[in-house]
């Protein structure tokens, strides 16, 4: 095979794997399971579970004029603690992606910006589920509220770089989604 085929990704003909039956276990508005019997293209018969999700996410890499991140200080039920995150949320399934960027903004931290740009989507569990990430670069903050959702915001902090990077080497951010913008943003890649 040739370097340019193993570099294409897209699905050109029949997929190489064959759903056969699908039992769902859970469906509800935030998430489906489901146990699929599924032929490989080995032939082989196996189980797989599916989780589907109906929202895509949407956060957003919001630097000011100083080039700092604001982040936001979350409580995260599953794992009981307190992490430093992106402002992020879900985007109602039929919601324009940046719309959805600057509403979570908006109603995790009191901030607007002036520019918001798609930089990145991505499936944090692609081999599991379709559950898609969309990465965000905002700039030209400006405060229009100090009303912010405090049941689910904690506190704000705008980090220099430095800082941020200091912070994602702690314990104290390990949220996924914010430590590959966080790394995208100390890399300099285009964002």
């Amino acid at each position: 095979m040739k370097d340019d085929e193993l570099l294409n990704t897209k699905l050109t003909g029949e997929p190489p794997w064959k759903l056969i039956k699908r039992t769902p276990l859970v469906e509800c508005p935030w998430l489906s399971h489901y146990a699929d019997q599924i032929i490989c293209s080995d032939k082989k018969e196996i189980e797989f579970h599916a989780i589907e999700y109906p929202m895509p996410v949407v956060g957003v890499l919001l630097l000011d004029d100083q080039n700092r991140v604001l982040l936001t200080k979350q409580y995260r039920y599953m794992v009981k603690s307190f992490d430093w995150e992106l402002p992020a949320g879900n985007a109602d399934p039929k919601e324009d992606l940046e719309a959805a960027c600057r509403r979570e903004t908006l109603e995790e931290t009191g901030y607007a910006m002036k520019e918001c740009k798609l930089i990145k989507t991505f499936y944090p569990q692609i081999g599991r589920s379709n559950h898609c990430f969309n990465l965000f670069i905002g700039k030209g903050p400006e405060k229009v509220s100090e009303d912010y959702d405090r049941g689910e915001t904690f506190g704000l902090k705008w980090f220099t770089m430095e800082e941020a990077k200091a912070l994602a080497e702690s314990d104290n951010c390990r949220d996924g989604f914010c430590l590959l913008a966080l790394s995208m943003w100390f890399a300099g890649l285009p964002i």
